[in-house]
């Protein structure tokens, strides 16, 4: 197992979680959803799930498709896109939606980071700023 799936399981005492919103890709939420306790729900966003595991059948898990593609062309939802990031952003804040793991790299660590990556030592998600931050920005 690894340690997103150790730590599920610490969490829910081995129950499982109630819902899982999977932004990452289809695969993940295959790969997660026997963390799903019976009759919980997944949100999958970013991509459809090409089979359905038995476990979505044997645990009754409600599955739920968001497809957010193209949204920004279409003027009468190009305005729900911000909506929906300030609202991500808010649930952070809270505490009441927390992302996985992740770390925060320069742009001019691409090339370290995508050597760490290769050889699999990667532990969560790796985010690369483009711009600087102010405190970053040389005077």
């Amino acid at each position: 197992m690894d340690d997103v799936s150790d730590k599920l399981r610490d969490i829910t005492e081995g129950r499982g979680v109630d819902y899982m919103l999977e932004l990452v890709s289809p695969e993940q939420a295959t790969r997660y959803a026997h963390h799903i306790r019976f009759g919980g729900a997944l949100c999958q966003v970013g991509g459809a799930l090409r089979s359905l595991e038995t476990v979505f059948f044997h645990n009754q898990i409600s599955l739920h498709h968001v497809n957010l593609n193209g949204l920004h062309k279409t003027a009468a939802t190009a305005p729900l896109l911000g909506y929906l990031g300030r609202q991500c952003v808010t649930m952070i804040e809270s505490g009441s939606l927390k992302p996985c793991h992740y770390e925060v790299v320069a742009f001019e660590q691409i090339r370290d980071v995508l050597i760490m990556l290769s050889k699999g030592h990667a532990k969560g998600k790796v985010v690369v700023r483009v711009i600087a931050t102010k405190r970053e920005k040389k005077p």
